[in-house]
């Protein structure tokens, strides 16, 4: 029994054994992981859109001149 035991251990502590047991483990799922891992970029996208630097840079071109233009009244 202990003999077994070991035997499964060191096949856990070899790399490639353990990257056989994790695709073994993921086979079954993979269809639908991807899809599932699609979908939650596509939703982070729609979240964090890029911001326009451009009209936040003029945005704050305006308010300075603004603040330039009160300043000088």
């Amino acid at each position: 029994m202990q003999d077994r035991h070991c035997a499964a251990t060191a096949r856990l502590n070899d790399p490639a054994d353990s990257i056989r047991i994790t695709l073994a483990f993921l086979a079954p799922r993979w269809s639908t992981l991807k899809y599932e891992v699609f979908d939650l970029h596509e939703h982070i996208e729609t979240l964090v859109k890029p911001l326009d630097h451009n009209s936040f840079n003029r945005a704050e071109s305006e308010s300075a001149q603004q603040q330039i233009s009160q300043r000088l009244r």
